[in-house]
């Protein structure tokens, strides 16, 4: 695994169609707030959908954003299980300082975990078990150490947008997604490509 090669591929795929990705972002921050995060899983599957498509060249537009809600069910229930357990990891750090270090230790793995797990919902059409089953397989694998540092940059970058007034965030958040889809990509394979585009009726190709 090459965690600066997946950053900077990742890069270079937001790159090319950042006003979009950015618009993206924000229009999905504000209605997930407004929806009490309610549809924050969804739209990181359509998060995921936009990075796909930008990645074998197609042009992507902001309706793309709503794909993921044809599989709403898992990605809310995926939502769901992210939040219960990086909240049950915080509230480790306030119970005693020591157990601080527990949190510290498991809580950039479970950012890595739940990178793979709605790719994996939204290519392999997996159900909840199975999608959390198949990441764990990989995230512990004997490259565990990598996955950790891969999810502590993940988290400092997502960091560092939320300290930039919140504006930073919408392009770091999908900066974050265009990587994973790469390593995705990578590790998985993306089973739903085909010789033919994604989503054929978004429009014509990009350039490289």
């Amino acid at each position: 695994m090459d965690v600066g090669r997946w950053l900077s591929e990742g890069w270079a795929i937001f790159a090319r169609q950042w006003p979009t990705f950015a618009l993206a972002a924000l229009v999905a921050a504000f209605l997930s707030l407004v929806t009490l995060t309610i549809t924050t899983g969804p739209f990181l599957l359509g998060l995921y959908f936009m990075a796909f498509q930008a990645m074998r060249g197609e042009k992507i537009q902001l309706g793309d954003l709503f794909k993921g809600f044809e599989q709403f069910g898992l990605a809310f229930l995926a939502w769901l299980i992210e939040v219960f357990i990086h909240s049950s990891l915080g509230g480790l750090t306030e119970r005693a300082p020591l157990m601080g270090l527990i949190s510290l230790a498991f809580s950039p793995l479970a950012f890595a975990l739940f990178a793979f797990v709605y790719p994996l919902i939204l290519d392999r059409k997996m159900d909840i078990a199975s999608a959390l089953n198949e990441a764990w397989r990989v995230v512990v694998s004997r490259q565990w150490v990598m996955f950790w540092v891969l999810g502590v940059v993940l988290m400092l970058l997502l960091t560092a947008g939320l300290l930039g007034c919140l504006v930073g965030v919408f392009i770091t958040a999908p900066w974050i997604i265009c990587a994973m889809a790469v390593a995705y990509r990578d590790i998985f394979g993306v089973q739903s490509w085909s010789p033919e585009p994604l989503w054929p009726s978004s429009g014509t190709r990009t350039s490289s």
